[in-house]
């Protein structure tokens, strides 16, 4: 009964129209980073909240094909970063390595801080400023053919200033398709597009 079952549920998962979009996406891009690794990137902003007329830009992080992940941290201000430790609720965000140097940072500084003063928080060594992340971001996605995020045309690429343009959007793509949110959480869309933290910036 089992196997009768399980060969049911084969035949009616290959006749099923949205998992053969699936199929036909993921071979897609799989041929293409066969073709040209360098030809497909996942991108993803970590941001001080979900305003693109207000929030700025905390992180960058892209992977390029097979390659490792690339992360840029970006200057904020001492009031960006109340903004964003007093924003993020989400304990995957609070808990993550970007919050906690932040934060730390914050409270370190706090005490020296004049109220009134736009002061750059040095929250990471290696921060630089938003343009000059941008614009390596802009570098690498204007090389390639596929440039996936998430959410990414509705909110990152606008963060960007529209230097970077989204091909590939994995949860328009997903709601086309008609995958659940619980699907979002189980990590399937991340196995969609074929990497693992698609949607990670930290």
């Amino acid at each position: 009964t089992s196997t009768k079952t399980e060969t049911k549920a084969s035949a009616n998962s290959n006749n099923n129209p949205v998992n053969n979009d699936i199929a036909g996406l993921k071979a897609s891009l799989k041929a293409a980073l066969q073709k040209d690794p360098n030809s497909v990137v996942v991108y993803d902003l970590e941001t001080t909240g979900t305003d693109t007329g207000s929030d700025h830009i905390v992180q960058i992080a892209y992977k390029i094909g097979d390659n490792s992940v690339v992360e840029i941290p970006v200057e904020i201000t001492v009031d960006q970063a109340r903004d964003y430790v007093a924003s993020m609720n989400s304990e995957a965000i609070r808990s993550s390595a970007v919050f906690k140097a932040i934060d730390a940072a914050l409270k370190a500084a706090a005490p020296n801080i004049d109220s009134e003063e736009e002061v750059i928080l040095k929250w990471h060594k290696n921060a630089i400023p938003s343009n000059e992340a941008i614009a390596i971001l802009k570098a690498v996605t204007d090389k390639a053919k596929v440039v996936a995020g998430y959410k990414s045309k509705s909110f990152d690429d606008m963060l960007t200033g529209g230097a970077v343009k989204t091909t590939h959007d994995i949860r328009e793509l997903a709601q086309d398709m008609f995958i659940g949110p619980k699907d979002f959480v189980k990590g399937k869309l991340t196995d969609f597009v074929l990497f693992e933290g698609a949607h990670d910036a930290g």
